[in-house]
């Protein structure tokens, strides 16, 4: 199975998701009890046919970021370089962590920060959301 940690989140074209549909109560029965949703979800869409992309930006940094900004920033910091686990098999492409880990125009979302996603900012930058929302009131964030 081709796979991307989906806790930061999905995009799915129009044509991805409609092919998704009917077959959602067999992808339910065949992966339902899987504890990974996002494993899940990417078992699902292959099996109609939707396979995963490389989003990467042209620097070859993730677009959609498995854990909070500070996690990928201080990566070698705290030692997740050095610890066995699921993300370095899965990861897409060279882990690109630390200090140049993140795009200021292209990273979408980090994962396990819904709260803060609304009015994040890189460090030292203005948040780009009030001019991109022009006074308009958009929900963000979906739970």
């Amino acid at each position: 199975v081709q796979y991307v940690s989906g806790g930061a989140g999905y995009v799915l074209s129009y044509r991805a998701a409609a092919r998704m549909v009917p077959s959602l109560d067999r992808c339910l029965e065949a992966w339902g009890d899987v504890p990974e949703g996002d494993l899940a979800v990417s078992q699902c869409l292959q099996s109609v046919g939707v396979f995963p992309e490389d989003t990467r930006d042209e620097q070859g940094r993730q677009r959609f970021h498995a854990f909070p900004y500070d996690y990928h920033v201080n990566w070698h910091r705290y030692g997740f370089h050095t610890k066995e686990f699921w993300y370095h098999k899965w990861i897409w492409g060279p882990e690109l962590e630390g200090d140049d880990c993140c795009g200021e125009h292209t990273t979408v979302s980090f994962h396990y920060m819904s709260a803060q996603m609304g009015h994040f900012t890189f460090p030292g930058k203005v948040s780009p959301w009030p001019s991109l929302l022009r006074g308009r009131h958009v929900d963000l964030l979906t739970p």
